[in-house]
């Protein structure tokens, strides 16, 4: 039966994940997989995912579309899954570096390509049940699910892919209606501390693209660079605010709006810090910069 050899072969790849029978008689709880008998392998229509499993799951053509070109331009691998309906699909993306990570995490990664691809937010919960692959849909019996061949990517994904269309989302969120490092601070003037130069002597990049007269603009690479580096840094907000007033930055933007393009920016490189060091990627960059030097 290919859907069983399907949920072998994602038992012995990935690991654990749970079987429920929905319609007609119900079960009473869940069954993990490892200690199903062969009756309730064949009778059950849902499964949770496995922990490197993350399904968007869009029911909308257009929204779909769109999905799939967010995820073709940041090069990941996925495949495409009939269901129920016409116009609905399953997109799943495996990230096998998952098993290490714990439930908490892992709903925040599902979390946020349900909300970045435009998916049903529910597949974001860290027991999230889908119909079984190669099986007649529980909620139309008549329509099986089945692989879209044509429209999928095979392959797994490395947690790195995720950073770039993680940030891009991040820079370009809607902004919140308070600034949560500018309360309180008011005008920030004077120059940046010895120390705050010192620290950024330490990252020739950073350094360099001070002395440099690019233009530093809202949104561009090169303020979302500092702003990175500042936080990796330890440097504050009012200091980046600083050493930010020593660029050319500054003058794309009339006075006022300077602060507050300040801190969404600082806002941003926190959030993207604080996954970094969740995912363990910050200390990669750090073993591989102590190499370098």
């Amino acid at each position: 039966m290919k859907s069983l050899k399907f949920l072998d072969n994602l038992y012995a790849i990935f690991g654990e994940f749970e079987l429920w029978k929905y319609k007609d008689v119900n079960w009473k709880s869940w069954v993990k997989y490892s200690v199903a008998s062969e009756d309730q392998k064949k009778d059950a229509n849902l499964r949770s995912l496995t922990k490197p499993e993350v399904v968007i799951d869009m029911d909308n053509p257009s929204e779909f579309e769109q999905a799939i070109s967010i995820l073709d331009k940041y090069n990941f691998k996925f495949d495409v899954w009939s269901t129920c309906h016409a116009g609905h699909y399953h997109i799943r993306i495996i990230f096998p570096e998952l098993i290490a990570w714990n439930d908490s995490q892992i709903k925040e990664l599902r979390k946020f390509f349900c909300k970045s691809t435009g998916g049903d937010s529910s597949k974001g919960s860290a027991r999230t049940m889908i119909a079984i692959e190669y099986k007649p849909h529980f909620k139309d019996s008549s329509k099986i699910k089945n692989k879209i061949e044509h429209l999928s990517k095979p392959g797994i994904n490395l947690l790195n892919s995720i950073f770039p269309v993680f940030l891009d989302w991040l820079k370009y969120e809607q902004p919140t209606k308070t600034n949560t490092h500018c309360v309180g601070v008011g005008k920030i003037e004077g120059h940046p501390t010895q120390e705050t130069l010192n620290k950024i002597k330490t990252r020739p990049e950073i350094y360099n693209l001070l002395h440099s007269n690019v233009p530093i603009g809202f949104r561009s690479s090169k303020d979302f660079v500092l702003a990175k580096a500042c936080v990796e840094l330890g440097i504050s907000f009012e200091e980046f605010y600083r050493v930010l007033k020593l660029t050319s930055w500054s003058k794309a933007h009339e006075p006022k709006h300077n602060l507050h393009y300040a801190e969404r920016t600082y806002s941003v490189a926190l959030k993207a810090e604080k996954t970094y060091i969740m995912t363990g990627v910050r200390n990669n960059e750090k073993i591989r910069r102590d190499r370098q030097n």
